[in-house]
């Protein structure tokens, strides 16, 4: 059935047809995206999800009770999907797809909307986007909580000019405009800082349960506190959301200090945000790591930007598997670039050769013509039976 819908998807010709085509994918949900030379663009998330007794899915059911049990799929029909939006622009980024009036549970919300909100800024700011615009875009680490915070430690700066502790925020994150950049110092102050607002005004209200320190680390929570500053949440040791702020800002200097050392010139955001991927064989033996494993890497941006890289203090990391934009006007044209490469042999020159590539953003030409093909074939595999 999936080979049925991607065969039709090759032959759609216009909106219909591929609505026709992503109506027979059988599998979980995906995002479709659809586009055509006259213009129309659309989106469907296609597949089965289904309708439940009762829950949404996140936690298995006991199997003694029917609490859990499928009812059905969501109607195709009445399956998230746009065509044609007014603005002009669809963007998805792991981000919730439907409002809280849909009838339907198909999703717990997804992560928040800072990646997708960051992406319709640059979108909206100007039209006459071309491919190595949209690749620039998929480096975009700009991060609307970290940007939020500084806005508020600037304005609580210039109310406390004189304030030692005040003046070096105040020195410090001029200028910043949000992005996290692996060298910028601005960057790693401002993540360190907004972690500390969550340890000092989230984490003593839920030191005991037993996820109280992630749930203290929740971007969308420390983030909701940011903006709204209510009275109720501020401890009784900071007095008011500037004394909040100013222990955070004390907090986070310390633990750049402890991390990096005293000297400012070595704080940086990359400093901090490590990459390191170990090959699976590799955690079986360590000798293989310089064989298998990628070289351990500073890295800019985090799970609030586009270009989304997530750490997690145990050391897993999240980010893109690959990156691809499709050109409809000139398939020759089309980028991409894997983690490593495009072989999985380690002696190969492709083992790892677009390594360097993914971890600065920069894209390849995927050659899609038959002479684009031709032109730039290295080597040509011939299987014969």
């Amino acid at each position: 059935m999936e080979l049925t819908a991607f065969a039709r998807l090759q032959r759609a010709g216009n909106w219909d047809e591929f609505r026709d085509a992503v109506r027979t994918f059988p599998g979980p949900a995906q995002n479709f995206v659809y586009a055509d030379v006259d213009g129309h663009i659309g989106w469907y998330a296609a597949g089965r999800m289904p309708i439940r007794r009762g829950g949404d899915g996140a936690r298995p059911y006991p199997g003694a009770s029917a609490d859990g049990d499928w009812l059905g799929f969501v109607p195709f029909d009445e399956m998230p999907h746009v065509f044609d939006p007014p603005s002009g622009r669809i963007v998805t980024a792991n981000n919730r797809l439907v409002g809280t009036d849909y009838r339907y549970r198909v999703t717990r919300g997804g992560i928040g909307p800072w990646r997708a909100a960051a992406l319709l800024e640059d979108l909206e700011a100007r039209e006459g986007w071309t491919t190595d615009d949209f690749a620039r875009l998929q480096g975009e680490r700009l991060s609307i909580p970290h940007r939020d915070l500084a806005h508020a430690l600037l304005e609580a700066a210039a109310r406390h000019r004189g304030d030692a502790v005040w003046d070096e925020v105040a020195r410090e994150m001029a200028g910043w405009d949000g992005r996290l950049e692996p060298e910028s110092r601005a960057a790693a102050l401002a993540v360190l800082t907004f972690r500390a607002v969550g340890a000092r005004v989230i984490l003593p209200r839920v030191a005991r349960l037993p996820l109280g320190r992630p749930l203290a680390r929740r971007v969308a929570a420390i983030h909701k506190l940011i903006l709204e500053r209510p009275a109720s949440w501020v401890p009784a040791a900071d007095k008011d959301w500037d004394g909040v702020l100013r222990g955070a800002w004390r907090a986070a200097r310390v633990e750049i200090a402890e991390a990096l050392g005293t000297d400012r010139a070595h704080w940086s955001w990359g400093a901090l945000n490590v990459m390191t991927v170990q090959h699976p064989l590799a955690r079986a033996a360590s000798v293989l790591g310089p064989l298998l494993s990628p070289p351990s890497a500073r890295m800019g941006g985090a799970n609030t930007t586009p270009n989304v890289l997530g750490i997690t203090p145990t050391g897993a990391v999240e980010g893109p598997s690959m990156r691809f934009i499709a050109n409809l006007a000139d398939p020759d044209d089309t980028r991409l670039v894997n983690f490593m490469g495009q072989s999985g042999h380690a002696a190969s020159a492709h083992y790892s050769d677009q390594f360097e590539a993914w971890r600065t953003v920069e894209t390849r030409r995927l050659a899609f013509t038959a002479g684009a093909v031709a032109r730039e074939a290295r080597n040509t595999l011939i299987l014969r039976p």
